[in-house]
């Protein structure tokens, strides 16, 4: 097959730009991209100088044969998008770029935007002035966060990684452009073009450019209506058919090339749906037996759900069998999962059966979540490896209904899903608009049910301060940003119970479960003298916080301040302990049978013995290959940066395991495993296309030597 011959047409909408547009033209002509050029400049309408500039141009530079060559059209004013509409019909190029009039944006770029396509990496190829993070400035705040909020909504509604989508330096394959359809005439014909390129499958890669932004007094004529109007255009075409565009894709001079795209972009679709279908019946089945057995006793549900649904929970201070009376401090409770089965009030007697259900439908939402992490990472074949894991694994499938042993993890799930997928997009974008969300869906999720997820900020700081790719000043941005974002949500809930009981903190579990682990420890340690000790410093603690504390009992802020410092002591003179205890068989071991024997007992004709040990070989399986994922993400480091993908996983996995110092039970490792499985997919589809690619070359390989013979 003979080479392609490249030609880039270079489509200029010109409208009253008569103060730069001789400058603009000039410095086209003097940047030669490394193949022949044609340039496309399209006159709509301007009622200044415009057209007597590009005159007394082409008359200077009449053009160079093949290598250079020059067209001037004119229209009557009808938009950029109408002008570049035009233009791009009358373009002959295999790579289309579009340039403004203005001086904003330097010609000499054009070899980074054509490079990716010529070398057959992309169709589509953007020039992002965020991509090093270095282009600060725009014309004024609020265009800078007007381009910023339209990148973010079309990452969001098209599960893309763009970090400037209103980018003038847009590059496409010139069949490519030519065949898609556009209705947009204005500003918004550029928005509706990326929306259609990402719905049809293509991926758009983003190369740095070089930004000299001009004022509104110096001729820049978008305004925030063409904002405004760029994010519905974005909604639209999330959801309109694109029948038309298909079809004249099919029928352009590429179209088998071209085609294939979309039909990449359709398996992803459709095995996306597969998995979520797959997740929600698996799901189901767990809980089927529990919704039997909801039919309780008339009156009960309503007394669980006013159980659950109160705002303040008890704390037993005492833990002496022998006392004769039990020490309590009362707290206020996280107050998101309340508000929660508030949603419910009126659902019936069966409120905690609905609020179940909707908690199962969460847990299946976040399969889409965690495909949404692992392919804006590494691409749509992680982010289903991803997806597949976290819909097969038992431990979650058993999340999804956790009946009367913890009712809020789901809800709580669910936003730690989020915050982790923000993460990863956070760290593959560096869009503050990302970061905003992974805070706040952090300190959503301490809201809901605080495991110390109010302390996600330390983690996050720490990954900004080492990773390589951003500037001083951007770090301190985004730590100042994160902080800022947490504070704000998590502040009325720390104020209230600051009012409530004298504590300045969402609930009392994070204290509850530093004294499990302190315990836990203390057996282990010295279970001789345990009585002795341990319960003697539970004991000490609530005298001295009754007499420091104002009232006639202790508040919850004096009694947990004590208490958690002597359970850090007690932890601190045990560290190899300590940590032997956090990887003991309820961490290594991916299945507890006692959790799915209800399900064996109800589904008889598979029978207990069938049934569970189908359901460890499952958990196995999915637990080796979420190993083997996880190694190979660390081998190849999906960052680029040496070393930051491991960094990655001990902030976070540390994080977890070590705050607030769990004592290795169920809850406390199902928590991290959304995490470990985004990364883990990009493991394994980094791992299957190596091993693809190995064996297309062992092949190649052997069909050469078959020839030579």
């Amino acid at each position: 097959m003979p080479e392609k011959k490249h030609k880039l047409s270079v489509i200029i909408p010109v409208y009253n730009e008569e103060s730069t547009l001789g400058t603009l033209l000039e410095k086209v002509v003097s940047s030669p991209p490394g193949i022949p050029m044609e340039i496309i400049i399209v006159n709509d309408g301007s009622t200044d100088g415009s057209g007597k500039k590009i005159r007394e141009f082409l008359e200077k530079h009449p053009g160079k044969g093949e290598e250079l060559s020059f067209r001037y059209l004119e229209k009557p004013n009808g938009g950029k998008g109408s002008a570049l509409k035009e233009g791009i019909a009358a373009s002959t190029g295999s790579i289309v770029i579009i340039q403004d009039a203005d001086l904003e944006y330097d010609p000499a770029d054009y070899v980074k935007c054509i490079r990716p396509i010529l070398e057959g990496k992309s169709k589509v190829v953007y020039g992002s002035r965020e991509a090093e993070n270095r282009n600060r400035f725009y014309s004024a705040p609020s265009f800078y966060l007007g381009g910023l909020i339209l990148s973010f909504w079309i990452d969001l509604l098209y599960n893309a990684v763009l970090t400037d989508e209103p980018t003038c330096y847009k590059t496409f394959d010139g069949d490519l452009i030519r065949s898609l359809k556009a209705e947009g005439n204005h500003f918004e014909w550029e928005v509706e073009v990326t929306c259609k390129l990402l719905r049809l499958g293509f991926t758009i890669e983003e190369v740095p450019i070089s930004y000299s932004p001009r004022k509104l007094d110096g001729g820049k004529k978008i305004r925030a209506k063409d904002g405004f109007q760029g994010l519905w255009t974005a909604l639209k075409w999330r959801f309109l058919s694109l029948k038309e565009e298909k079809k004249a894709l099919s029928e352009s001079p590429a179209a088998g090339e071209l085609v294939s795209y979309g039909k990449t972009r359709a398996k992803a679709v459709k095995g996306v749906w597969i998995l979520l279908a797959l997740a929600l019946i698996l799901r189901l089945a767990y809980a089927l037996p529990g919704m039997e057995t909801a039919r309780r006793t008339p009156g009960l549900e309503d007394r669980i759900y006013q159980r659950y649904s109160d705002p303040v929970r008890k704390h037993f201070c005492n833990y002496s069998p022998q006392a004769k009376k039990l020490d309590i401090v009362t707290i206020r409770k996280a107050p998101l999962y309340g508000y929660f089965l508030a949603l419910f009030r009126h659902a019936g007697m069966h409120r905690m059966l609905f609020a179940e259900l909707a908690g199962l439908l969460l847990s299946v939402l976040a399969v889409y979540i965690v495909y949404a992490g692992a392919s804006a990472l590494c691409g749509w074949k992680a982010g289903l490896w991803a997806a597949g894991l976290y819909a097969l694994s038992p431990l979650l499938v058993a999340a999804a209904f956790p009946g009367r042993t913890d009712w809020g993890l789901p809800l709580f799930l669910f936003f730690l899903t989020l915050q982790f997928c923000f993460l990863l997009r956070f760290l593959k974008t560096a869009l503050q608009p990302d970061l905003f969300c992974m805070a706040a869906s952090g300190a959503l999720a301490a809201l809901t049910d605080d495991w110390g997820n109010a302390f996600w900020s330390i983690p996050v700081i720490l990954l900004i301060l080492l990773y390589g790719k951003f500037t001083a000043r951007r770090r301190l941005e985004y730590i100042l940003l994160l902080l800022l974002t947490t504070f704000l949500l998590l502040f009325p809930a720390l104020f209230r119970n600051r009012q409530f009981c004298g504590a300045w903190r969402i609930d009392g579990k994070r204290s509850e479960r530093l004294f499990l682990s302190a315990m836990l420890l203390s057996l282990k340690t010295d279970r001789a003298n345990f009585d002795a000790n341990f319960r003697k410093t539970v004991k000490d603690v609530w005298a001295k916080s009754l007499v420091d504390s104002p009232g006639k009992t202790p508040d919850a802020g004096t009694y947990f301040a004590r208490r958690d410092a002597e359970m850090i002591r007690i932890i601190l003179r045990h560290p190899v302990q300590f940590g032997k205890l956090l990887f003991n068989r309820n961490v290594l071991v991916p299945i507890h049978q006692d959790l799915f024997r209800k399900q064996a007992e109800y589904y008889a004709s598979l029978t207990e013995k069938a049934f569970l040990p189908g359901v460890t070989i499952l958990a196995y399986a999915v637990w080796l290959l979420t190993l083997l994922g996880i190694s190979w993400f660390v081998l190849l480091d999906p960052f680029r940066s040496r070393g930051y993908a491991l960094l990655l996983l001990f902030a976070v996995g540390g994080f977890y395991l070590l705050n607030p110092a769990p004592a290795a039970s169920l809850k406390d490792q199902i928590i991290l495993l959304p995490f470990l499985m985004m990364c883990a997919g990009c493991g394994l589809a980094f791992f299957f296309e190596s091993a693809r690619r190995i064996r297309a070359e062992k092949e190649t390989a052997r069909k050469g030597k078959q020839v030579k013979a």
